[in-house]
């Protein structure tokens, strides 16, 4: 099936690069994987004709990018074209509700500490390509976020080895670059390195030829075009 990233969509990551073009992007996404494909997801291409209406932006304060600040950026915008907003365990609700424009606890299975999600509504505002009008758009606004960040900033993603296995875990074992993994390899991207992540990364060595040994290190980077 075809599909595309609707345009308001579009619009908001292209005005997030030009304000950040240094920003990582490790945990961006917008298609769905095969976990998202097997439930009910914005990032599934189901409205109209194969359009995705959802968006994650990868958190980065170092950069610029501090997910609480942008989310809360959009609430201020009252922008019609929000269906809704996910960041660190809370959700908020666009015009269309429940509760609109109210921060409420989130409880589903991935935090969104490491990314935002930002969903559209599902009808021809979703293809608005207007800009966002964000203060941090336009002032390309720095600054950093309070909440402790775990990531290692500093090192390449194919210099580095993610840890994994069943009784195996170390500083390395969650962080954005297991997220990118995870969605490479067609599974939940939680973030977080844990058996079923081993088992399949396991299974990709094994399909590629390579070492299998369950770790991501230079050789199984490569082989993701790292």
């Amino acid at each position: 099936m075809s599909w595309r990233v609707a345009r308001s969509l579009e619009t908001f990551r292209n005005q997030l690069d030009a304000a950040y073009p240094n920003r990582d992007t490790a945990s961006d996404g917008t298609i769905g994987d095969e976990d998202h494909q097997n439930r009910q997801s914005d990032h599934n291409p189901w409205y109209g004709p194969g359009i995705v209406t959802a968006f994650d932006f990868t958190h980065d304060p170092d950069a610029g990018v501090d997910i609480d600040r942008l989310t809360d950026e959009l609430e201020q915008s009252r922008d019609p074209r929000i269906k809704y907003v996910i960041a660190n365990e809370l959700i908020m609700s666009g015009a269309g509700g429940p509760s609109p424009w109210v921060w409420r606890a989130y409880n589903g299975v991935n935090p969104h500490t490491r990314h935002a999600h930002l969903s559209v509504v599902a009808d021809d505002r979703c293809d608005d390509p207007s800009s966002w009008n964000l203060p941090s758009f336009d002032n390309a606004g720095g600054g950093s976020s309070s909440r402790p960040y775990e990531e290692h900033q500093d090192a390449s993603p194919g210099s580095r080895v993610i840890y994994g296995g069943r009784d195996q875990y170390d500083t390395w074992s969650h962080g954005s670059d297991v997220g990118f993994v995870q969605r490479w390899l067609g599974i939940t991207d939680d973030d977080y390195f844990g058996p079923a992540t081993h088992e399949r990364v396991r299974w990709y060595q094994d399909m590629q030829g390579i070492t299998v040994d369950g770790e991501v290190g230079p050789e199984t980077w490569s082989q993701m075009g790292k």
